[in-house]
């Protein structure tokens, strides 16, 4: 398969090994196709499951909140190919009050997000997402399913049911640049990594035409139903996506802000 590298002209890679593998960092991904929905949620009970006093979540009317649901089909990566799927919280950066960038809008795009979940169906992907980045990664069978005018994602967990949702599949005409700042934590730290990439035939959706339903039984599903999500906002389809996934470059205290 041939590559576009124009995308990483200029960014140099160094190599990391962790559990058994060797991890090119940054971690480039060549060809990803990308679907989500953007939905309401609780925000003090979303506050209640981040793991930082520091993370300030977005702050909508009526105590409400918003979190996005990601799908990626990563078909060509430094780590080979697999599928993952992704809950985050947009977020105040630590120590700057206000917002830099929601998920959908603009040209140029630089979210602030909080990890909450982060499903794969590899285990290399896992580890490197566990050990290197520290996101909470969880071995998961993510499947991806592309029907009539639709794409589908698939959760399940130890066999149970996660998440299930659902896009129109129809590639539009915007593109973005996108630099967004994706925070973990990992012991007492809390950590600030990225992604650095072009987003092409971005389409979205209004929220009607979407599919979204939360499992139980794990503790994604279960997470779900604790930030009380639901009312889908918007849907989006991305079918051209290349970045590169940096690895973290800030540590601060998990602590009080």
């Amino acid at each position: 398969m041939s590559r576009n590298l124009s995308q990483f002209i200029g960014i140099e890679q160094s190599t990391v090994r962790k559990g058994g593998y060797t991890f090119p960092l940054p971690t480039f991904y060549y060809k990803s196709l990308a679907f989500g929905i953007s939905a309401f949620a609780d925000r003090v009970a979303l506050r209640r499951i981040l793991p930082s006093p520091r993370l300030d979540p977005l702050r909508l009317p009526r105590g409400r909140t918003m979190v996005i649901l990601v799908a990626f089909e990563h078909l060509d990566t430094d780590i080979g190919s697999f599928n993952e799927f992704i809950v985050a919280a947009p977020v105040a950066r630590p120590g700057i009050k206000g917002f830099s960038g929601l998920p959908f809008g603009r040209r140029h795009m630089s979210p602030s997000l909080y990890i909450v979940h982060r499903a794969v169906d590899d285990d290399r992907a896992a580890v490197l997402y566990r050990e290197v980045f520290g996101f909470p990664a969880t071995r998961a069978t993510v499947n991806i399913e592309h029907l009539a005018g639709k794409i589908r994602c698939h959760v399940s967990i130890a066999d149970e049911i996660a998440a299930l949702m659902e896009v129109p599949e129809k590639e539009g005409a915007r593109a973005m640049d996108v630099r967004a700042d994706c925070y973990s934590v990992r012991g007492d730290r809390l950590l600030r990594s990225g992604i650095i990439g072009k987003f092409q035939g971005i389409k979205t959706c209004l929220g009607y035409k979407t599919r979204l339903e939360k499992g139980s039984g794990n503790f994604l599903g279960n997470d779900l139903e604790e930030i009380k999500m639901g009312g889908t906002i918007a849907g989006c389809y991305i079918p051209h996506v290349v970045f590169a996934a940096v690895n973290p470059t800030e540590s601060l205290p998990v602590g009080t802000v």
